[in-house]
């Protein structure tokens, strides 16, 4: 039994196919727009990134949406 679990154990897929760079780099955005809390400033990113690249925007949208529901379903 011992042997079937270490053989499931590795090989599990990762939990993100994105390179350890890429996470990095998006875990690092993640914590700056975290930044952004009051009302007035997340309205002003949301303009910013609207009228932004749309290379960035997607990326950048996607992690605003998350920490939007988040701050949502911490204050009920």
């Amino acid at each position: 039994m011992f042997g079937e679990e270490a053989v499931f154990r590795s090989s599990r897929p990762r939990p993100s196919s994105q390179p350890r760079a890429a996470r990095r780099t998006r875990h690092g955005l993640a914590h700056e727009l975290a930044g952004y809390t009051s009302a007035a400033e997340l309205n002003d990113l949301e303009v910013i990134v609207e009228a932004g690249q749309a290379d960035d925007r997607g990326e950048v949208a996607t992690l605003l949406r998350q920490q939007a529901h988040r701050r949502l379903f911490r204050t009920r």
